[in-house]
């Protein structure tokens, strides 16, 4: 049993596997593109200033599910104090 479901044979564990690195490998291409275009934009003097308000309420945003409802990951640091 794999991931909470059987899988028939040894190949799909490890095409599962190969589909998840890959998965994995995308997602930290887009994070490290997303910090290139921050630092890009910071040397050219392309920046906002943003106070404790206005950051809990874009922090509040990114860490909702698609219903306004705090998502499991992140909901803490929403909370706590700036």
């Amino acid at each position: 049993m794999v991931a909470g479901r059987f899988d028939s044979n040894a190949t799909e564990v490890i095409r599962d596997a190969i589909r998840r690195m890959q998965a994995e490998q995308t997602r930290l291409e887009a994070w490290r593109a997303a910090v290139q275009r921050g630092e890009d934009d910071i040397a050219r003097g392309e920046t906002v200033v943003y106070n404790g308000d206005e950051l809990r309420a874009i922090a509040a945003e990114a860490a909702s599910d698609d219903c306004g409802r705090p998502a499991a990951l992140g909901a803490e640091i929403i909370q706590g104090e700036p």
